[in-house]
């Protein structure tokens, strides 16, 4: 017999045994797919790292809405986050115009009050980001749980790109406000 991995890239999912010839399939037989003992119904089982690190990413979401919950909104659309200790914005301070982050804080704080177009006149892109992190926390949970990548092939590569695409969003955001003069 010779074993063919379905996917080669992707450890633990189909494996395809198949006769020695050809012939030996009989007519109209399909070949025989074998699931590993890791994979079920296709999606194969996250190891104990990547299950404690989707529970810790959600729980790192929830508790930034829970954070965001107990700040007040700074007026001027930005500096929320120096009621956390944290300095003002650096780049704000040296060249007086706010970077792609400036507002993310405030933008949280609000969407958690129902502020939605205050949300969005602080960083639309915090407010893109506030929204997104409600589901993605469930998500993350109901992945570590269950212990497979719901929804997806790997929860490692989907989650590389929800962080590429924040941050494409909030610099793209942050172009399109200083190239219209809203910043």
């Amino acid at each position: 017999m010779r074993v063919f991995p379905a996917w080669d890239s992707f450890p633990g999912h189909v494996t395809m045994i198949l006769p020695a010839k050809d012939e030996d399939l009989g007519a109209g037989s399909p070949p025989i797919a074998l699931r590993t003992l890791e994979t079920i119904a296709g999606k194969p089982r996250l190891g104990p790292a990547m299950r404690v690190t989707a529970a810790l990413l959600a729980i790192l979401l929830m508790t930034a809405l829970a954070v965001a919950a107990r700040l007040e909104p700074d007026p001027r659309g930005f500096g929320t986050h120096e009621q956390l200790g944290r300095p003002p914005c650096a780049i704000l301070r040296l060249t007086g115009k706010p970077c792609p982050t400036c507002g993310m804080t405030t933008a949280f704080a609000w969407f958690v009050r129902g502020g939605v177009a205050q949300s969005w006149a602080a960083n639309p892109a915090g407010l893109v980001w506030a929204i997104g992190s409600v589901p993605l926390a469930g998500w993350l949970l109901a992945c570590s749980a269950t212990g497979r990548s719901l929804g997806v092939r790997s929860l490692g590569e989907s989650l590389a790109v929800v962080v590429v695409v924040a941050i494409a969003l909030a610099a793209l955001t942050w172009f399109v406000r200083r190239s219209l003069s809203l910043i």
